[in-house]
């Protein structure tokens, strides 16, 4: 039997949680199940390949270099007349693309100065998703800054690795395998769980139902059905409202799906968040928090990273 892994990381947060106070919550598979030796490169631009074992739809790497960093997306383990090229940090360390095909057309440009150092690894990852043809890149624990849709999308089974322009530069690679894992927030009166709190859960049993309890692994007041609302490969934005007494959960810039009223509301000044994850499986949440001005992480079952935002209010 899988082992079952069930904890809550705790941040504390300020008493608009009581009134109402708007969560953003993303989740991703940022830390690597299958860790890759390190691969140096010279500053010869030819893409060195390596395969996955089932189609490709995330890559998380490190690379230290001066400038071109430049993952390929192909369907063999070769250069392909039609294939991804995503370029980090070209023109001199000033700019990142996406190209379907090697030195082709750029579909998208984002002004990314600074992005890579030759003195330190720099940590990114890239998603590709062949239902949708959306292609995201992102630094290692932030959202991506860089994304495309492809209106034909490719097959990825081999991802390719090189620099560019004159740098040479060395990678390291890992290819998670996500599993499936059940999202967990937590609501209490203090940083730890209470015999009374609130657990929401975001897409339990095989990722198909949310519920609303009062206590930790307590009485479902409230059961929804929600197939597929979670995602391995790609980030999902969730809010949460309390407000004397009434829970409310949402996806990003929708109306709630899942509510339930209290008729005798706890006290809520701290959120948890938490994975009921099968052993091996690595998530991640980013919480946005409007009210708190600080980052900060947490490692046990989960990695958990709190930033600020001035965006998204209730």
């Amino acid at each position: 039997m899988a082992k079952l892994l069930y904890v809550f990381a705790v941040v504390a947060v300020t008493a608009l949680v009581v009134h109402g106070e708007l969560f953003q919550c993303f989740i991703e598979y940022p830390e690597c199940t299958e860790q890759l030796e390190r691969f140096s490169v010279d500053a010869i631009y030819s893409y060195n390949y390596l395969a996955s074992s089932s189609p490709i739809t995330r890559v998380d790497f490190k690379v230290q270099a001066n400038n071109d960093a430049h993952i390929a997306l192909s369907v063999g383990p070769q250069d392909e007349p039609d294939m991804y090229e995503i370029v980090i940090g070209g023109w001199g360390n000033t700019q990142s693309v996406i190209r379907r095909s090697k030195q082709g057309v750029n579909q998208v440009v984002v002004s990314t100065p600074g992005i890579l150092s030759p003195n330190e690894f720099k940590g990114f990852w890239v998603t590709h998703d062949y239902n949708s043809g959306v292609i995201k890149v992102g630094r290692e624990f932030h959202a991506a800054f860089m994304q495309w849709t492809d209106p034909n999308p490719l097959p990825v089974n081999y991802f390719g690795y090189s620099t560019g322009d004159g740098s040479t530069g060395e990678f390291e690679f890992c290819v998670p395998t996500p599993e499936n894992s059940d999202v967990h927030i937590a609501l209490s009166a203090g940083p730890q769980d209470e015999a009374d709190m609130y657990e929401i859960v975001i897409g339990g049993w095989g990722n198909t139902q949310s519920v609303i309890r009062r206590s930790k692994q307590g009485v479902n007041q409230v059961v929804v059905s929600t197939p597929g609302y979670l995602s391995p490969t790609e980030f999902r934005g969730f809010w949460v409202t309390y407000n004397n007494g009434v829970i409310k959960v949402g996806r990003e810039f929708l109306e709630a799906f899942m509510e339930w009223t209290d008729p005798v509301p706890l006290p809520v000044n701290y959120v948890g968040l938490g994975l009921a994850v099968l052993e091996n499986s690595n998530s991640a949440f980013l919480l946005l928090k409007n009210a708190l001005n600080y980052w900060n992480s947490f490692r046990r079952a989960s990695h958990i990273s709190i930033i600020t935002s001035p965006q998204h209010r209730p």
